[in-house]
Protein backbone atom coordinates (compact mmCIF):
# COMPACT_ATOMS: atom_id res chain seq x y z
CA UNK A 1 0.00 0.00 0.00
CA UNK A 2 1.44 3.68 -1.13
CA UNK A 3 1.04 7.10 0.40
CA UNK A 4 1.00 10.11 -0.67
CA UNK A 5 3.87 12.08 1.05
CA UNK A 6 6.07 9.17 1.21
CA UNK A 7 9.15 8.41 -1.45
CA UNK A 8 9.06 6.43 -4.59
CA UNK A 9 12.36 4.48 -3.41
CA UNK A 10 10.76 2.79 -0.23
CA UNK A 11 12.34 -0.23 0.38
CA UNK A 12 10.97 -3.34 1.34
CA UNK A 13 13.58 -4.97 2.71
CA UNK A 14 17.16 -4.22 4.37
CA UNK A 15 19.14 -4.87 1.31
CA UNK A 16 16.97 -2.37 -0.61
CA UNK A 17 18.40 0.50 1.77
CA UNK A 18 19.36 3.58 0.51
CA UNK A 19 20.97 6.32 2.08
CA UNK A 20 20.79 9.36 2.67
CA UNK A 21 16.93 9.08 2.70
CA UNK A 22 16.41 12.53 1.70
CA UNK A 23 18.48 14.47 -0.40
CA UNK A 24 18.08 18.04 -2.16
CA UNK A 25 15.56 18.19 -4.03
CA UNK A 26 13.36 15.07 -2.24
CA UNK A 27 9.45 16.40 -1.26
CA UNK A 28 9.27 18.46 2.45
CA UNK A 29 9.21 16.62 5.39
CA UNK A 30 7.95 17.50 9.32
CA UNK A 31 10.50 17.94 11.98
CA UNK A 32 9.56 16.63 15.61
CA UNK A 33 11.53 17.54 18.47
CA UNK A 34 11.68 16.67 22.42
CA UNK A 35 12.41 18.79 24.68
CA UNK A 36 12.79 16.91 27.96
CA UNK A 37 12.05 19.69 30.81
CA UNK A 38 9.50 20.34 33.42
CA UNK A 39 9.08 22.88 36.17
CA UNK A 40 6.96 19.98 37.41
CA UNK A 41 6.14 16.44 36.96
CA UNK A 42 2.33 15.93 36.70
CA UNK A 43 0.81 12.84 38.09
CA UNK A 44 -0.28 11.38 35.01
CA UNK A 45 2.73 12.16 32.64
CA UNK A 46 4.44 8.76 31.18
CA UNK A 47 6.85 10.73 28.46
CA UNK A 48 10.52 11.04 29.14
CA UNK A 49 10.82 14.52 31.35
CA UNK A 50 12.44 15.43 33.88
CA UNK A 51 12.29 19.25 36.06
CA UNK A 52 14.26 21.96 34.36
CA UNK A 53 17.57 23.02 35.36
CA UNK A 54 19.78 25.55 33.37
CA UNK A 55 22.97 23.00 33.08
CA UNK A 56 21.07 20.26 32.24
CA UNK A 57 19.44 22.26 29.18
CA UNK A 58 22.62 23.42 27.89
CA UNK A 59 23.82 19.71 27.67
CA UNK A 60 20.73 19.07 26.27
CA UNK A 61 21.41 22.04 23.93
CA UNK A 62 25.05 20.73 22.41
CA UNK A 63 23.72 16.95 22.14
CA UNK A 64 21.07 18.44 19.94
CA UNK A 65 23.49 19.93 18.11
CA UNK A 66 25.78 16.71 17.53
CA UNK A 67 22.64 14.79 16.70
CA UNK A 68 22.17 17.41 13.87
CA UNK A 69 25.28 17.00 12.62
CA UNK A 70 25.17 13.24 13.10
CA UNK A 71 21.87 12.73 10.95
CA UNK A 72 23.20 15.08 8.42
CA UNK A 73 25.92 12.93 7.58
CA UNK A 74 24.02 9.56 7.71
CA UNK A 75 20.74 9.97 7.43
CA UNK A 76 19.67 12.76 5.52
CA UNK A 77 21.91 15.09 3.04
CA UNK A 78 22.05 19.52 2.81
CA UNK A 79 19.26 21.16 4.94
CA UNK A 80 15.84 19.05 4.49
CA UNK A 81 13.04 21.34 3.63
CA UNK A 82 10.19 21.67 6.63
CA UNK A 83 7.18 22.40 5.65
CA UNK A 84 5.80 21.73 9.43
CA UNK A 85 7.69 21.91 12.83
CA UNK A 86 6.39 20.47 16.60
CA UNK A 87 8.72 21.35 19.60
CA UNK A 88 6.79 18.78 22.52
CA UNK A 89 8.13 17.58 25.58
CA UNK A 90 8.07 18.02 28.42
CA UNK A 91 7.18 21.66 28.48
CA UNK A 92 9.31 23.58 25.78
CA UNK A 93 8.30 26.97 27.80
CA UNK A 94 10.98 26.48 30.35
CA UNK A 95 13.89 26.99 28.27
CA UNK A 96 15.51 30.59 29.04
CA UNK A 97 15.54 33.44 26.72
CA UNK A 98 18.98 32.65 25.79
CA UNK A 99 18.22 28.96 25.20
CA UNK A 100 14.98 29.94 22.80
CA UNK A 101 17.72 31.63 21.17
CA UNK A 102 20.36 29.04 20.60
CA UNK A 103 17.70 26.65 19.63
CA UNK A 104 16.11 28.70 16.67
CA UNK A 105 19.49 29.09 15.02
CA UNK A 106 20.30 25.72 15.48
CA UNK A 107 16.67 24.82 13.67
CA UNK A 108 17.41 27.70 11.30
CA UNK A 109 20.78 26.10 10.37
CA UNK A 110 19.85 22.71 10.19
CA UNK A 111 16.84 23.37 8.04
CA UNK A 112 15.01 24.71 5.56
CA UNK A 113 11.86 26.39 7.12
CA UNK A 114 10.40 29.26 5.60
CA UNK A 115 7.32 31.54 6.45
CA UNK A 116 4.84 29.17 5.51
CA UNK A 117 6.10 26.49 7.68
CA UNK A 118 3.55 25.48 10.43
CA UNK A 119 5.59 25.64 13.60
CA UNK A 120 4.41 24.76 16.76
CA UNK A 121 5.47 24.85 20.65
CA UNK A 122 3.72 22.80 23.37
CA UNK A 123 3.82 25.31 26.20
CA UNK A 124 2.10 25.63 30.11
CA UNK A 125 0.25 28.40 31.35
CA UNK A 126 3.14 29.23 34.42
CA UNK A 127 5.77 29.40 31.99
CA UNK A 128 4.15 31.82 28.95
CA UNK A 129 5.85 35.01 29.88
CA UNK A 130 5.91 37.85 27.02
CA UNK A 131 9.23 37.53 26.82
CA UNK A 132 9.12 33.52 26.04
CA UNK A 133 6.44 34.34 23.57
CA UNK A 134 8.78 37.11 22.11
CA UNK A 135 11.24 34.18 21.52
CA UNK A 136 9.37 31.47 20.16
CA UNK A 137 8.45 34.11 17.47
CA UNK A 138 11.76 35.10 16.96
CA UNK A 139 12.73 31.41 16.11
CA UNK A 140 9.89 30.82 14.20
CA UNK A 141 6.72 29.51 16.23
CA UNK A 142 3.55 30.42 15.08
CA UNK A 143 1.19 28.00 16.56
CA UNK A 144 1.31 27.37 20.79
CA UNK A 145 -0.31 24.45 22.40
CA UNK A 146 -0.95 25.35 25.86
CA UNK A 147 -1.33 21.89 28.68
CA UNK A 148 -4.78 23.42 30.10
CA UNK A 149 -6.11 20.07 31.04
CA UNK A 150 -9.11 21.79 33.26
CA UNK A 151 -10.40 24.57 34.83
CA UNK A 152 -11.22 22.73 37.94
CA UNK A 153 -8.83 23.59 40.91
CA UNK A 154 -9.49 20.18 42.75
CA UNK A 155 -9.21 18.64 38.92
CA UNK A 156 -5.47 20.90 38.36
CA UNK A 157 -3.76 19.80 42.21
CA UNK A 158 -4.87 15.70 41.49
CA UNK A 159 -3.12 16.01 38.05
CA UNK A 160 0.02 17.96 39.67
CA UNK A 161 -0.74 20.93 37.51
CA UNK A 162 1.13 24.34 39.02
CA UNK A 163 -1.04 26.77 37.47
CA UNK A 164 -5.01 28.35 37.75
CA UNK A 165 -7.58 29.22 35.63
CA UNK A 166 -6.41 32.56 35.37
CA UNK A 167 -3.30 32.18 34.53
CA UNK A 168 -4.69 29.66 31.40
CA UNK A 169 -6.61 32.72 30.14
CA UNK A 170 -3.47 35.17 30.97
CA UNK A 171 -1.40 32.83 28.16
CA UNK A 172 -3.88 33.12 25.81
CA UNK A 173 -3.62 36.55 25.78
CA UNK A 174 0.03 37.09 25.75
CA UNK A 175 -0.30 34.33 23.15
CA UNK A 176 -2.80 36.62 21.04
CA UNK A 177 -0.21 39.95 21.24
CA UNK A 178 2.83 38.21 20.37
CA UNK A 179 1.27 37.37 17.15
CA UNK A 180 1.06 33.53 17.18
CA UNK A 181 -1.33 33.08 14.38
CA UNK A 182 -3.56 29.76 16.10
CA UNK A 183 -3.93 28.32 19.50
CA UNK A 184 -4.63 25.48 20.92
CA UNK A 185 -5.87 24.40 24.08
CA UNK A 186 -5.40 20.49 25.96
CA UNK A 187 -7.95 19.59 28.19
CA UNK A 188 -8.52 15.84 29.93
CA UNK A 189 -11.58 14.11 30.77
CA UNK A 190 -12.35 10.74 32.66
CA UNK A 191 -10.80 11.73 35.72
CA UNK A 192 -10.78 10.30 39.21
CA UNK A 193 -13.91 11.89 40.92
CA UNK A 194 -14.62 13.84 37.74
CA UNK A 195 -18.39 14.92 37.14
CA UNK A 196 -20.55 16.18 34.46
CA UNK A 197 -21.30 19.27 35.69
CA UNK A 198 -17.62 19.90 36.43
CA UNK A 199 -16.49 18.62 32.92
CA UNK A 200 -18.88 21.17 31.66
CA UNK A 201 -17.72 24.09 33.58
CA UNK A 202 -14.62 23.60 32.14
CA UNK A 203 -14.76 22.46 28.67
CA UNK A 204 -17.85 26.06 28.68
CA UNK A 205 -14.12 28.13 29.84
CA UNK A 206 -12.07 26.40 27.43
CA UNK A 207 -14.35 27.59 24.73
CA UNK A 208 -14.88 31.18 25.98
CA UNK A 209 -11.18 31.84 25.49
CA UNK A 210 -11.74 31.04 21.53
CA UNK A 211 -8.84 29.24 21.03
CA UNK A 212 -8.44 27.68 17.12
CA UNK A 213 -7.82 24.55 18.63
CA UNK A 214 -9.06 21.76 21.05
CA UNK A 215 -7.13 18.57 21.69
CA UNK A 216 -9.42 16.38 24.25
CA UNK A 217 -7.67 13.18 26.03
CA UNK A 218 -9.14 10.80 28.11
CA UNK A 219 -7.04 9.86 30.56
CA UNK A 220 -5.02 6.60 31.06
CA UNK A 221 -3.70 5.57 33.63
CA UNK A 222 -0.08 4.88 32.58
CA UNK A 223 1.75 2.21 35.05
CA UNK A 224 4.37 4.08 37.44
CA UNK A 225 3.10 7.14 37.28
CA UNK A 226 1.76 8.90 40.52
CA UNK A 227 -2.07 9.19 39.52
CA UNK A 228 -2.17 5.29 38.41
CA UNK A 229 -0.50 4.53 41.80
CA UNK A 230 -3.07 5.91 43.59
CA UNK A 231 -5.73 4.72 41.62
CA UNK A 232 -3.96 1.07 41.94
CA UNK A 233 -4.41 1.77 45.87
CA UNK A 234 -7.93 2.98 46.56
CA UNK A 235 -6.18 6.29 47.38
CA UNK A 236 -8.67 7.84 44.30
CA UNK A 237 -11.54 6.15 42.75
CA UNK A 238 -10.97 4.27 39.05
CA UNK A 239 -12.63 6.64 36.50
CA UNK A 240 -15.87 5.65 35.31
CA UNK A 241 -15.67 4.86 32.04
CA UNK A 242 -19.40 4.90 31.02
CA UNK A 243 -18.77 8.68 32.10
CA UNK A 244 -16.17 9.13 29.90
CA UNK A 245 -18.65 8.38 26.92
CA UNK A 246 -20.94 10.28 27.78
CA UNK A 247 -18.13 13.44 28.34
CA UNK A 248 -16.76 12.66 25.14
CA UNK A 249 -20.02 13.44 23.24
CA UNK A 250 -20.72 16.21 25.55
CA UNK A 251 -17.65 17.64 23.97
CA UNK A 252 -18.29 16.95 20.38
CA UNK A 253 -21.96 18.69 20.82
CA UNK A 254 -20.26 21.60 22.40
CA UNK A 255 -17.43 21.90 20.17
CA UNK A 256 -19.58 21.27 17.21
CA UNK A 257 -22.08 24.35 18.61
CA UNK A 258 -18.65 26.62 18.71
CA UNK A 259 -17.99 25.45 15.19
CA UNK A 260 -15.24 23.04 15.86
CA UNK A 261 -14.55 20.81 13.20
CA UNK A 262 -13.52 17.47 14.67
CA UNK A 263 -10.59 15.68 12.79
CA UNK A 264 -8.86 13.23 14.52
CA UNK A 265 -10.77 11.16 17.73
CA UNK A 266 -9.08 14.03 19.89
CA UNK A 267 -8.53 16.98 17.81
CA UNK A 268 -10.79 19.62 16.96
CA UNK A 269 -10.40 22.70 14.77
CA UNK A 270 -11.69 25.93 13.60
CA UNK A 271 -11.21 26.24 9.45
CA UNK A 272 -8.12 26.73 8.68
CA UNK A 273 -6.40 24.98 12.03
CA UNK A 274 -6.18 21.83 11.99
CA UNK A 275 -2.57 20.69 13.13
CA UNK A 276 -0.86 19.60 9.99
CA UNK A 277 1.90 17.94 11.69
CA UNK A 278 0.02 15.71 13.61
CA UNK A 279 -1.82 14.79 10.70
CA UNK A 280 1.38 13.69 9.62
CA UNK A 281 1.34 11.31 12.05
CA UNK A 282 -1.88 9.98 11.16
CA UNK A 283 -1.40 9.69 7.77
CA UNK A 284 1.75 7.75 7.87
CA UNK A 285 3.80 10.56 6.53
CA UNK A 286 7.69 11.30 6.57
CA UNK A 287 8.90 13.29 9.97
CA UNK A 288 12.27 13.63 11.06
CA UNK A 289 12.50 13.29 15.07
CA UNK A 290 15.42 15.07 16.98
CA UNK A 291 15.70 14.77 21.30
CA UNK A 292 15.53 11.90 23.76
CA UNK A 293 12.59 9.41 23.42
CA UNK A 294 12.18 11.19 19.89
CA UNK A 295 11.15 8.31 17.06
CA UNK A 296 11.19 9.37 13.30
CA UNK A 297 10.18 7.69 9.70
CA UNK A 298 11.63 8.67 6.78
CA UNK A 299 11.21 6.79 3.39
CA UNK A 300 9.85 3.80 4.93
CA UNK A 301 12.42 4.05 7.32
CA UNK A 302 11.97 4.38 11.20
CA UNK A 303 14.36 5.25 14.23
CA UNK A 304 13.91 5.41 18.20
CA UNK A 305 16.15 7.04 20.55
CA UNK A 306 17.21 6.31 23.71
CA UNK A 307 14.95 7.95 26.29
CA UNK A 308 17.05 8.84 29.16
CA UNK A 309 18.63 12.60 28.28
CA UNK A 310 22.21 11.25 29.46
CA UNK A 311 21.72 8.14 27.81
CA UNK A 312 20.49 10.04 24.59
CA UNK A 313 23.38 12.66 24.67
CA UNK A 314 25.87 10.09 25.14
CA UNK A 315 25.15 8.15 21.82
CA UNK A 316 25.68 11.38 19.97
CA UNK A 317 28.85 12.74 21.18
CA UNK A 318 30.44 8.81 20.04
CA UNK A 319 29.96 7.31 23.56
CA UNK A 320 27.41 4.09 22.32
CA UNK A 321 25.97 3.58 18.89
CA UNK A 322 23.11 5.61 17.30
CA UNK A 323 20.35 4.47 16.45
CA UNK A 324 20.24 3.41 12.40
CA UNK A 325 17.06 3.79 10.87
CA UNK A 326 15.66 0.51 10.18
CA UNK A 327 13.07 -0.26 6.69
CA UNK A 328 9.33 -1.35 7.49
CA UNK A 329 8.28 -4.48 6.31
CA UNK A 330 5.65 -4.37 4.01
CA UNK A 331 3.12 -6.00 6.36
CA UNK A 332 4.06 -3.97 9.30
CA UNK A 333 3.83 -1.12 7.40
CA UNK A 334 0.24 -1.51 6.29
CA UNK A 335 -0.54 -2.58 9.22
CA UNK A 336 0.56 0.60 10.79
CA UNK A 337 -1.04 2.74 7.90
CA UNK A 338 -4.47 1.30 8.75
CA UNK A 339 -4.35 1.81 12.46
CA UNK A 340 -3.32 5.39 12.10
CA UNK A 341 -5.54 5.87 9.47
CA UNK A 342 -8.31 4.91 11.61
CA UNK A 343 -7.97 7.82 14.41
CA UNK A 344 -9.28 10.10 11.16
Amino acid sequence: MTKRGHHPRESTGEAGSTFPLWKDGDPPVGLYVHVPFCRAICTYCAFAKGEYESGRAEMWLAALENEVRFRAATTWRGRPVVDTVFLGGGTPSTLSPGQWRRLGRLLSDGFDLNPETEFTSEANPESFSPDIAGVMREAGVNRVSFGAQSMDPQELRMLGRIHGRGEIAEAVTVARRAGMESVSLDLMYGLPHQTRKVFRNTLTAILDLAPDHLSAYCLGLEPGTSLANDVESGALPRPDDDLARDLYELLLEKAGSRGFEQYEISSFARSGHACRHNTRYWTRSDYLALGPSAHGLLANHTWANPAPLEKWAAVYTGVGSAPKPRVVPGPEARFEWVFLNLRL
